[in-house]
């Protein structure tokens, strides 16, 4: 499935996926288009992530306990590059590199996306 037909065709779907997630809506919509300007620029460089459910990033910054799902920003343009899920003083390294270190780890947005586009979404249960 290429980017454009994502976005026409998932949008909607990923949206209200990170919403549920994130409960904001704001803060939902500004991560899926950046989730999808990242994705914009890199695909046709990298190609489309092998397995994109899978994909981590780990980082080095202070955290306060309870911070899971706050975004995780790229330095340089200050764009959403990762949703916040762990940290820890031994965190094992990724890619398979042997060892453990003191970091934090985030899931990179374009997996949210892929696995949001993928998902099916249930209505809410009338109250």
């Amino acid at each position: 499935m290429d980017l454009e037909h994502i976005f026409r065709e998932e949008s909607g779907r990923i949206l209200a996926t990170l919403i549920a997630m994130l409960g904001s809506f704001d803060l939902a919509e500004e991560a899926m288009q950046e989730a999808f300007t990242v994705a914009l620029e890199k695909w046709p460089i990298d190609g489309t992530p092998a397995n994109p459910s899978a994909c981590f990033v780990q980082y080095r910054a202070p955290t306060e306990p309870g911070s899971s799902g706050s975004p995780v920003f790229e330095a340089a343009l200050w764009r959403v590059i990762a949703l916040h899920h762990a940290g820890a003083e031994a965190m094992r390294k990724l890619n398979g590199k042997p060892g453990t270190w003191a970091a934090n780890e985030g899931i990179w947005i374009q997996s949210i996306v892929k696995a949001a586009a993928s998902a099916t979404i249930k209505p809410a249960p009338a109250i």
